[in-house]
């Protein structure tokens, strides 16, 4: 159905563009979703940032039903990652900027492309700038190939914000634990997406 939609919606070389508000990653943007975006993720492909932060947006809304705003925050995939983000001085002060918007506690989820996909959390306490601590979140369920990573790391960071409580986050989310991804949960966030977009942006 995805696809379908895809094929009908993007016809002619057809976009969707809209603005991305500055609550979800710090500053304002335009972007769009192109019809690639959509085929791709109906059919398994490998996607890219711009899929990512879409996810982003959605769970954006969820953090903010959930009163978590002031919990978890996003950093642009499209600012970070090796294509597109520009050089890695360029990508490094995107990453400062948004930190120093922090609030004290504040987790920061990074879904990093160099190639594949890897994920980072930064928390920012009350004494500032140099009691940032980065940490790789290594609890990330083993993907199949590369070409699930985007899959993986969106699914990862809707687990842990839909477990609402991270007065445990080290001990559920920073370690490799047993846990796997069945196509069943991939497919949903899948769901979710196509849904947002639709509801949201059509």
């Amino acid at each position: 159905m995805l696809c379908m939609w895809g094929e009908s919606a993007f016809r002619d070389g057809h976009t969707i563009n809209f603005i991305m508000e500055p609550e979800v990653f710090g500053y304002s943007r335009k972007t769009f979703i192109l019809g690639s975006d959509v085929r791709r993720l109906a059919s398994m492909r490998e996607v890219f940032g711009n899929c990512i932060a879409v996810y982003q947006r959605y769970l954006y809304d969820q953090l903010t039903a959930y009163k978590m705003v002031d919990m978890v925050a996003f950093v642009d995939p499209s600012r970070i990652g090796g294509k597109g983000g520009g050089n890695g001085t360029v990508r490094a002060q995107h990453i400062r900027d948004r930190l120093l918007t922090a609030k004290p506690g504040q987790i920061f989820m990074l879904p990093y492309n160099s190639g594949a996909f890897g994920m980072f959390n930064a928390e920012r306490k009350k004494k500032g700038r140099s009691s940032v601590i980065w940490k790789n979140l290594a609890g990330i369920p083993p993907q199949p190939s590369n070409k699930e990573c985007g899959y993986f790391v969106m699914r990862y960071m809707r687990d842990i914000i839909e477990d609402k409580d991270l007065s445990l986050f080290a001990t559920k989310w920073e370690r490799r634990g047993s846990s796997q991804y069945t196509q069943e949960d991939i497919d949903q966030l899948r769901n979710e997406w196509a849904k947002f977009v639709v509801k949201t942006y059509v």
